[in-house]
C-alpha cells in the first residue's frame, strides 16, 4: 500500500511536469510565430523604403536637372542677343530677374558666376566671384570633375567639391569655342539646395497612396542627404540603422540618399496593422501554469505526507491495542484453564485484566475524541476542583504503570477550580501521564505540579525523559506527529495524545505549552482560565 501511494504522486507529478512542458512548448512556437510575423512585417518596412528611396531618387533627379536648366539657361545660345560671346558677367545677369515659379527662389541666392576653358588661359568672374585664391580652387576642381565626369551628351551637371568648411555645389554647363572646351559655372547655396531636396521630399509622392492612405511623406518617412560625406538635409527624426541607401547619377552630384520608415509607422503602412505581441499573456500563462504546478506538487506531497502519517498511526493504535489485548486473553486462559489455583495469583490475575481494560478504554476514549467533529468542551460543563480531580487521575494512573518502576509525584492543593468537562480534564491529565511515562526512562520519577498564575491555573507534569528540542515542539501538537526520538525508539504510538490535549484545552479558552526540565526532560504545560462560571 505505501508503495502504491509514493507512486501515485509521482505519477501525478510527471503529469503535471508534462503539462507545464507542453505548455511552454505551445508558448515557445507561439513566440517563435510572432516573432516571424514581425520579421516580415520589418522585411516590408523595408521594402518600402527601398520604393521610398528609389522616388525620391528619380523625383531630385528631375527637379535638380530642372533646377539646373534654370540657371544655366542663358549659356545654352551660341551667343547673346548682340552677337558677343557670353561672359561670367552676362551668366550672372541672365537670372538676376527670373520668371515666376523659378525652382528653389535661387534668384536671391545666386551671387557669383565663372568661365574659364579647360585648355587654360584666363578666369573670367562675376558678382562675389573676383578672382583669388577662392576662384583658382573652383576652376581647378571644376576642371577636374568636368574632365572625370561630365559627357558630351549632357546639357549641365552639379558637381559636389569637398572644402574644409564641408562640401560646396557648383553648376556648371560646356560650349566648344574655337576649338576649346569653355566651362560656365555658378556656385550654389546650400540653402537653396536643401530647400528643393526639402520640397522634393515633402511634395512628391514617393509611395503609392494606397500605402500612405492620405499622410504625407514626413509622417511616414525619415530621410538624410548627404553631400561629399557631408550633411546636407535630415528629417526629425533621422533614419535608423535599418534604412534603405540610394545615390543619386553622377550628373547631379552622386548624393547619398537614405530613407526608413519611421518608428511607429508600420501600424499605417501594413495592411490590417501590425500583429499585436501575445508574449505578457503568454508569459503569464506559463507563470501561472508553474506555479498551478507548484500548489499541486505541495498538495501531493502533503497528501502522500498525510497518507503516511495515517499509515504509521493505524500501525500505531494496532500494536497499542495489540499489547493489551494480548495480555487480557493470557489472563482469561488462565483463568479459563484453572492456572491461578492461588487466590492472591487469582486475584493479581483479576487486578491485571482491569489494568488493561483501563488502558483500553483510555484509548478508545482518544480515538473518538479525535474523530469528534468538534473536540472543544462537552455538554457537561462545571466547576472542576483542579487539584483533587488531579489527585485522583494521578492514583488511578499508579495503578496502570504495572511493572514500571515509574515513580509518581504530585505537588498540587485543593482549592483551585475551573470550569471544564470533567471527563475531558481527566483525559488531558492521562494523555500526560501516558506520554511522561512512556517516552520516559526506567525508573524515572514524574511530577505533576499545580500553580496559579494570571488568573489561570497551571498544570504541569514534568518527566525525566531526552525531551522534545524546540524545533518539534510546535511539531509534536498535530494530528499524527510525533517527535524524532520518538519515532527512533521502539516505543509504539499514535500521535494523537497531544493533539487531543490541545484541542481540549483550547476549547475550554486555555493554552498549552512545552518547556525544558531543569535537571532534563520535558515539561508539558496546560493553562485554564479560573472560575467557577459555567458559559
Amino acid at each position: 500500500m505505501r508503495h502504491q501511494r509514493t507512486r501515485a504522486p509521482r505519477a501525478s507529478i510527471l503529469l503535471l511536469v508534462l503539462g507545464l512542458g507542453a505548455t511552454a512548448l505551445l508558448s515557445y512556437q507561439a513566440i517563435g510565430a510572432v516573432r516571424s510575423q514581425r520579421a516580415t512585417v520589418s522585411r516590408l518596412l523595408e521594402d518600402y523604403s527601398s520604393v521610398a528611396a528609389w522616388s525620391y531618387t528619380r523625383h531630385a533627379g528631375e527637379r535638380i536637372a530642372a533646377l539646373l536648366e534654370h540657371l544655366l539657361h542663358p549659356a545654352h545660345p551660341p551667343a547673346d542677343v548682340s552677337g558677343r560671346p557670353l561672359t561670367a558677367e552676362m551668366l550672372l545677369l541672365g537670372h538676376k530677374h527670373p520668371e515666376p515659379g523659378c525652382p528653389g527662389g535661387f534668384a536671391t541666392g545666386v551671387q557669383g558666376a565663372l568661365r574659364f576653358a579647360l585648355g587654360g588661359g584666363p578666369l573670367d568672374t562675376a558678382g562675389v566671384m573676383s578672382g583669388g585664391a577662392a576662384a583658382e580652387w573652383l576652376r581647378a576642381g571644376l576642371a577636374a570633375h568636368a574632365r572625370a565626369v561630365f559627357k558630351a551628351e549632357w546639357n549641365s551637371a552639379l558637381a559636389v567639391l569637398p572644402g574644409n568648411g564641408g562640401a560646396v555645389l557648383v553648376a556648371y554647363t560646356w560650349r566648344r569655342s574655337g576649338g576649346d572646351t569653355v566651362i560656365y559655372a555658378i556656385p550654389l547655396p546650400e540653402r537653396g539646395i536643401r530647400a528643393v531636396l526639402d520640397s522634393t521630399f515633402r511634395a512628391s509622392p514617393l509611395l503609392p497612396p494606397a500605402v500612405t492612405r492620405g499622410a504625407d511623406n514626413a509622417g511616414l518617412l525619415a530621410i538624410e542627404v548627404r553631400a561629399g560625406g557631408a550633411p546636407l538635409l535630415a528629417s526629425a527624426p533621422a533614419p535608423g540603422a535599418r534604412a534603405v541607401g540610394q545615390t543619386l547619377p553622377a550628373r547631379w552630384g552622386a548624393l547619398g540618399i537614405r530613407i526608413a520608415t519611421v518608428e511607429g509607422s508600420g501600424a499605417q503602412l501594413v495592411i490590417g496593422g501590425l500583429p499585436r505581441s501575445n508574449l505578457p499573456l503568454l508569459l503569464a500563462l506559463l507563470a501561472l501554469t508553474l506555479g498551478l504546478l507548484l500548489v499541486a506538487t505541495s498538495q501531493l506531497r502533503r497528501a502522500h505526507a498525510l497518507g503516511r502519517l495515517r499509515g504509521d498511526f493505524v500501525a500505531g493504535v494496532s500494536h497499542e491495542l495489540r499489547t493489551p489485548l494480548a495480555l487480557q486473553r493470557l489472563a482469561l486462559d488462565t483463568l479459563l484453564l484453572d492456572r491461578a489455583a492461588d487466590p492472591a495469583v487469582r486475584r493479581r490475575t483479576v487486578e491485571d485484566m482491569s489494568r488493561e481494560t483501563t488502558r483500553l478504554t483510555g484509548l478508545v476514549e482518544n480515538l473518538l475524541r479525535f474523530g469528534a467533529p468538534a473536540n472543544g468542551p462537552g455538554r457537561a460543563m462545571a466547576p472542576v476542583d483542579v487539584g483533587e480531580e488531579a489527585g485522583a487521575v494521578v492514583e488511578e494512573f499508579r495503578a496502570l504503570l504495572g511493572s514500571r518502576a515509574t515513580l509518581l509525584r504530585t505537588a498540587v492543593e485543593p482549592g483551585v477550580v475551573v470550569a471544564a468537562d470533567r471527563s475531558a480534564f481527566r483525559r488531558v491529565l492521562h494523555n500526560l501521564l501516558d506520554n511522561a511515562a512512556k517516552y520516559g526512562p526506567e525508573a524515572q520519577t514524574v511530577t505533576v505540579r499545580l500553580e496559579v498564575r494570571d488568573g489561570r491555573a497551571i498544570l504541569a507534569v514534568e518527566d525525566e525523559g531526552p525531551g522534545i528540542p524546540p524545533a518539534e515542539r510546535r511539531r509534536v501538537w498535530e494530528p499524527f506527529e510525533r517527535g524524532d526520538q520518538a519515532e527512533a525508539s521502539e516505543t509504539a504510538g499514535s500521535g494523537i495524545g497531544l493533539a487531543v490535549v490541545r484541542d481540549i484545552v483550547e476549547g475550554h479558552g486555555g493554552s498549552a505549552w512545552i518547556e525544558d526540565a531543569p535537571g532534563g526532560g520535558a515539561v508539558v504545560c496546560v493553562a485554564l482560565p479560573l472560575g467557577e462560571h459555567v458559559p
